[in-house]
This record gives C-alpha cells, sequence and structure tokens, in this order.
C-alpha cells in the first residue's frame, strides 16, 4: 500500500504528540497546546503519514508566499531506515513545490550530518548564508541551524526574503 498523508485539524492524536515530544529536544518545540491552536486555526498544518494503515510518522509545515517551510517531520521509529522520509519528501514537493527547511550545522554532530545527507540527497542545498532559528519558547536561545531549499532560488535577496518570511509569520518576529 502507498505513503498516504492524512490532514489533521483538530483532534491531534497522542502518536503525534509522542513521536514530536521524543524526537525533537524541547529547545526546539513549541508548548504543545500552542501547536494545536496553530494547526486548528489552519496557520500551521499538519499531515499524519500512513503506511499499510499503520501510523508513519508526520510533517508540521507552514504554507508561505511561494513556498512552504517544514517545522519537523519525524518518521516513527519503527518505519525508520524503510525509505519513507524520502517517499515523504518527494510526495510533499510534487504537491507544493519549493520546499524550506532548518538543519543544525553538520558539524555539530553525526546525526546532523546524516540528516544534511539526506536532504542533500533529495537535492536540496544549504544556503550559504547565516541562519539562526528564533526560540520556540520564551527564555531559550536562539540556534545556529542552517536553511535548506529544493530551489534555484540561492541569492542573497532571496534568502533574506524566505528568512523574514519565515521569521514573521512561523516565529511572529518583526522584518529585519
Amino acid at each position: 500500500m502507498p505513503l498516504q498523508f492524512v490532514p489533521v485539524y483538530s483532534n491531534l492524536p497522542d502518536r503525534i504528540l509522542e513521536l514530536y515530544e521524543n524526537s525533537f529536544p524541547v529547545y526546539e518545540r513549541r508548548p504543545w497546546n500552542e501547536q494545536v491552536l496553530l494547526v486548528e486555526e489552519k496557520k500551521l498544518l499538519l499531515l499524519e503519514m500512513v503506511l499499510d494503515n499503520a501510523f508513519a510518522g508526520f510533517i508540521f509545515y507552514w504554507p508561505l508566499s511561494d513556498f512552504i517551510f517544514i517545522e519537523h517531520l519525524a518518521i516513527h521509529p519503527g518505519c525508520r531506515g524503510s525509505g519513507i522520509g524520502t517517499r515523504a519528501m518527494k510526495m510533499l514537493a510534487e504537491r507544493s513545490g519549493t520546499i524550506v527547511l532548518e538543519t543544525e550545522p553538520a558539524l555539530q554532530n553525526a546525526p546532523a550530518k546524516r540528516r544534511i545527507q539526506f536532504y542533500e540527497n533529495l537535492g536540496y542545498k544549504k544556503f550559504p548564508f547565516s541562519y539562526q532559528q528564533p526560540p520556540s519558547q520564551p527564555g531559550n536561545p536562539w540556534l545556529n541551524m542552517c536553511l535548506m531549499h529544493n530551489s534555484q532560488r540561492n541569492t542573497a535577496a532571496e534568502f533574506e526574503k524566505i528568512k523574514n518570511e519565515i521569521y514573521q509569520i512561523a516565529y511572529k518576529l518583526p522584518a529585519t
């Protein structure tokens, strides 16, 4: 059976909360009640991944002006290494076109290197400009990250446009 995306707009299943909390450190997550509210308001979209009628993971993403910004993508531990992530990213690109996402710098650790290699194998490139992820919760630090994308838009002007839109909409910050 093919991988399916099931949109979720309310009553987020506990399995998504559990995978969200187990996949991302607290400093990279919003409080769950805020995450749920953003989904219910349809500002942040949620796709549940289903394979063979079983939960396979999720994607939280922001539909922005001419690209989508993936905020969180997680694959269920029982499905990792099976190509689900690759299939999901290809399906999402077919549906949405340009995708932008954040990753840790490769020099941080081996898992970061693997994540970057995963996206590069799919044709994603890092913007060659400095990027910091704003805090997801008050009191958390700004994080040195990389912005990656699947388009040809690699200029400083495009980077600034994309970064500012992410900052304003996903992180509710004023334009820089």
